[in-house]
């Protein structure tokens, strides 16, 4: 019912807020952004690197098996990651790997969780973290070079190493679409 917003849809500002039928409208238009903006799905690049003891593609294999991805307190975005958000995850600077679509808001682990998903090695152990659904490995990873001209949160093209630090990177639904639906590599996928 957008008859409530009319005035503020049209850019009618400022409306005389302290009376009572605006004061409502107000808040009846701000709880309906506010809803579309929690509703809203998010697009991520979830990064993956190589460790001392561990590749890149073992991590990557372990967490889909589990379907859980681990975070931790100083992950960026941690806070805006929601059930519903889409993923794609990339081996460092190299290639995507395959999608997932977030199975949960982003929780604390219980220690029992932490023994279950760290599988005896402390780099598994997360103290916070997303389920993961519908997850695809792709048989064949896409080259990230191949994107990076798609990618907005990469300013500086020869530099885009630095772009992929920090784990965990937002990304636009074009932006998301245009890597997921390339022709430009064979991108057969295997359900887990």
């Amino acid at each position: 019912n957008k008859e409530p917003f009319q005035g503020l849809l049209r850019g009618n500002f400022p409306m005389p807020i302290n009376s009572p039928d605006n004061k409502y409208k107000y808040q009846e238009f701000y709880n309906f952004l506010h809803g579309l903006i929690q509703n809203a799905l998010n697009y991520w690049i979830f990064i993956v690197t190589d460790k001392p003891s561990l590749s890149a593609k073992e991590i990557y294999n372990t967490r889909m098996n589990d379907s859980f991805w681990g975070l931790n307190e100083g992950t960026p975005n941690r806070k805006n990651i929601r059930k519903g958000d889409k993923v794609i995850f990339s081996e460092g600077t190299r290639q995507f790997l395959g999608t997932a679509t977030i199975g949960s808001d982003v929780f604390e682990l219980a220690d029992e969780q932490k023994d279950e998903l760290s599988h005896g090695i402390d780099f598994y152990r997360a103290d916070y973290g997303v389920k993961l659904a519908e997850v695809v490995i792709w048989d064949e990873s896409k080259d990230v070079k191949n994107y990076l001209e798609s990618l907005s949160f990469i300013t500086d093209k020869e530099k885009y190493p630095v772009y992929f630090q920090g784990g965990v990177k937002r990304i636009t639904k074009s932006e998301y679409n245009t890597i997921t639906h390339s022709t430009e590599q064979k991108s057969s996928t295997e359900e887990v």
